[in-house]
């Protein structure tokens, strides 16, 4: 499978926004047509991992072209990811994240926003 894709990351609280290309590298996660999802590896970029499953969406990225620092909370994160024509939209801070000052950030059970542009 070869799509492009973008993914935005922005926080009003923590004073970013910040758009990654995910340009191709885009697979199957388990065998064509097994309907499992998809999954995009990168090792040159900031967001080095994004996979997309049925009621699941993970990213992961580091260092500092990510955009942004961690030196704050950035509660609520706003992540927007379109891969192809499908558009995805969560905004993190409805369930406590996990903040680690200039290390971490985790969230889980990010709930749809009101409106995905």
């Amino acid at each position: 499978m070869v799509h492009g894709g973008a993914l935005s990351v922005s926080s009003a609280a923590g004073d970013f926004a910040a758009t990654h290309q995910l340009a191709g590298a885009w697979k199957y996660a388990g065998k064509v047509g097994s309907q499992k999802g998809y999954k995009w590896k990168s090792r040159t970029s900031p967001i080095r991992a994004v996979v997309i499953k049925s009621g699941k969406l993970v990213i992961g990225g580091k260092g500092s072209g990510l955009g942004f620092d961690l030196d704050d909370d950035p509660t609520p994160v706003r992540i927007e990811l379109a891969v192809g024509e499908h558009r995805y939209c969560l905004e993190f801070g409805g369930a406590p994240p996990t903040f680690k000052a200039s290390k971490l950030y985790r969230a889980t059970l990010a709930a749809a926003p009101a409106v995905c542009p």
